[in-house]
């Protein structure tokens, strides 16, 4: 495998963590979606305003009190934003301590100015409105508007049902963003990396250069390290490594093969790079499928040993022996390799790649590497080790840190954690949407029903059924839901074709999620149809009757 292909596929896998912005890029259509206002909407409040005007009241006042109740619900409304937006900081950053630059995140003065001065804007715009668009305008002329307004079909209406199938579309888009984001992390859970993830402890070491300056001292540790690590209670084994498997790539390393025809000028094949002591393989249950591992004796030949994984066999030495076989590195130092093991992932998301393995220490050229991975395999709860080991290494050194002393299952979660979070927090803003459109279906019904209660009451005084009443009402919420559904799922499709980076063993039109959408938006849009369509089928005739 080629330097540049090796690169490649590192990258491929680091895609899967790199997506946020594109996720981003759908909460921003939060915004964008219409929210109902019946300030500006209700030709009914025109009316008063009117009549208030025709009494003698100045433009002022009734600007006056339409403004103070304006501003009175843009700040209750604003204050619930700023505290949902604090406690969104705040489960952001439990979410991800991990990210660079974290303690810059928080409630910026500069930007909540700004956003308060666009609610008041707002505000200001929606208390005028009304008070305004009666100037000059004569009670007559606003009597007939109201009394045009209660009609179903008017323009008004209609906009609205268009408005909200666009925040029904809107919605879709999220969703189907979210499962698929959900679904592609629960697979990502589900990968074998190849090795035990129950009972495993990981520990990283790093020995300061200027107190462990000579490799003795850095061999006569790891040695002193590893014989207390494996005589503590419970403890079945006890290996070193540079990187555990899903801990990230690590490196790798060009080679040739001795006993293959050379290759061009320039030319090498290239494998990720372990180094590892005889005890990682059984510490981390990673199976010897030929041959043997390394040993603890040190003399010269057994310092030029590797052993390689059974990807390595099967793209280096398809239908052959690798064992005796020798691996000749950049370096020209030549390694004889005595064992093939299986395979493992540097990252959930990886593909499996050829690794070489070579002994932990010596490393090349007598030298002992100052950092290290201990990996330690119990027959317990492995979280009780945490402390003992601790306890080991302070005995060691008691000027030593000891940092991310993790479980293997917790090394997953780590390295699915920006999976992990871009799908909660999809899920968190797709749930939002679907929220505020039940909510926005559930006004436009409650309004088409409030302004057809004396349609309805003669239809009853006619003869309708309370089904028929139900299916007309529902009917007229779940239309623009369903038209809304059809336009989002179209939109996703689209949309759909930027995700194929983030995702992993989920087709960007995967049909189950379409369909569990789907559902979800239905079973929503009939939960918000059903109280004002109850409401409507309580309409009474003879009152309806009375007014006509």
């Amino acid at each position: 495998m080629s330097r540049a292909r090796q690169l490649e596929s590192h990258r491929s896998a680091r895609r899967q963590g790199e997506g946020g912005a594109g996720v981003f890029r759908h909460h921003l259509l939060l915004s964008a979606e219409p929210a109902p206002d019946p300030r500006l909407d209700d030709a009914d409040a025109r009316l008063g305003d009117a009549i208030r005007a025709a009494l003698g009241g100045s433009r002022w006042r009734l600007l006056a009190g339409d403004l103070a109740e304006s501003f009175l619900l843009s700040a209750a409304g604003a204050a619930a934003g700023l505290l949902l937006a604090y406690a969104m900081i705040q489960w952001f950053l439990t979410m991800r301590p991990d990210m660079s630059r974290v303690e810059a995140i928080h409630m910026d003065g500069m930007v909540v100015a700004i956003i308060l001065g666009l609610i008041g804007a707002c505000a200001l715009f929606a208390g005028a409105a009304s008070p305004l668009s009666i100037r000059g305008s004569p009670v007559l002329s606003s009597i007939r508007e109201s009394s045009r307004s209660h009609s179903a079909g008017t323009a008004r209406v209609k906009l609205r049902q268009w408005l909200l199938s666009l925040e029904v579309g809107l919605t879709v888009v999220l969703l189907i963003g979210a499962g698929l984001l959900l679904k592609s992390y629960a697979r990502l859970r589900s990968v074998d990396l190849g090795c035990a993830s129950d009972n495993v402890l990981t520990l990283h070491l790093s020995l300061p250069e200027a107190k462990y300056s000579q490799a003795v001292q850095r061999l006569n540790f790891f040695d002193a390290l590893l014989q207390r690590a494996r005589s503590l209670p419970g403890v079945q084994g006890a290996g070193l490594v540079r990187v555990v498997p899903g801990e990230g790539y690590g490196g790798d390393s060009g080679f040739a093969i001795a006993e293959h025809p050379p290759l061009p000028q320039g030319k090498m094949e290239y494998a990720i790079v372990r180094w590892a002591d005889p005890g990682y393989f059984a510490a981390l249950g990673i199976p010897l499928l030929q041959g043997q591992t390394f040993d603890d004796s040190r003399v010269p030949e057994k310092m030029h040993e590797t052993i390689i994984s059974q990807s390595f066999v099967r793209q280096y030495f398809p239908g052959e022996d690798p064992n005796g076989k020798h691996l000749v590195t950049i370096g020209h130092q030549s390694f004889t390799i005595i064992g093939v093991v299986g395979d493992t992932r540097f990252h959930v998301a990886s593909p499996v790649q050829p690794i070489m393995y070579f002994p932990f220490v010596p490393l090349y050229g007598g030298m002992v590497p100052n950092y290290a991975t201990l990996a330690v395999r119990s027959s317990r709860d492995v979280t009780g080790l945490a402390l003992p080991i601790q306890r080991v290494v302070q005995q060691l050194d008691p000027e030593l840190a000891v940092s991310d002393i993790l479980t293997m299952n917790q090394v997953i979660g780590k390295s699915t954690l920006e999976q992990r979070f871009e799908a909660t927090l999809l899920i968190v803003f797709a749930f939002l949407s679907l929220a505020l459109a039940t909510v926005g279906l559930f006004g436009v019904l409650s309004y088409i029903v409030a302004q057809r209660t004396q349609e309805i009451g003669i239809r009853v005084a006619l003869g309708a059924q309370k089904s028929d009443v139900l299916r007309l009402v529902v009917g007229q919420g779940m239309i623009p839901a369903l038209i809304g559904m059809g336009f989002g799922i179209v939109a996703a499709l689209e949309v759909a074709r930027l995700l194929p980076s983030l995702l992993y063993g989920v087709k960007p039109t995967d049909p189950l999620t379409l369909i569990a959408v789907s559902l979800i938006l239905i079973a929503a849009a009939l939960l918000a149809c059903y109280i004002p369509a109850r409401r409507a089928t309580k309409a009474d005739p003879m009152e309806a009757l009375r007014y006509e």
